[in-house]
């Protein structure tokens, strides 16, 4: 079971913008889906509200390059788990 559906529409294609974390395509419909504002990196979504990372799955990965190149990508959905990220050091 996934932590976070992501379903990016073609309202989300279009009205993204290319190369920008905060607004892509990708950026748009996890922010739909999370009801938060979030940045999405290479390897990653963060819900900026809540402070919760997501790891991007290779095809995520391939759709943000693709989009952020100005190629052809279609509507799909993505589901993706929260991060496991390393204790911090005290």
């Amino acid at each position: 079971m996934s932590d976070l559906v992501v379903t990016v529409t073609e309202d989300d294609i279009r009205l993204g913008d290319q190369g920008d974390p905060e607004s892509c395509a990708i950026a748009l419909a996890a922010s739909r889906a999370l009801n938060s504002h979030v940045s999405v990196g290479y390897t990653w979504v963060f819900d900026m509200d809540r402070d919760i990372t997501y790891d991007m799955t290779p095809e995520m990965r391939w759709f943000v390059t693709k989009f952020d190149e100005g190629e052809e990508v279609f509507p799909r959905t993505f589901e993706v788990n929260k991060a496991i990220l390393p204790a911090l050091e005290s």
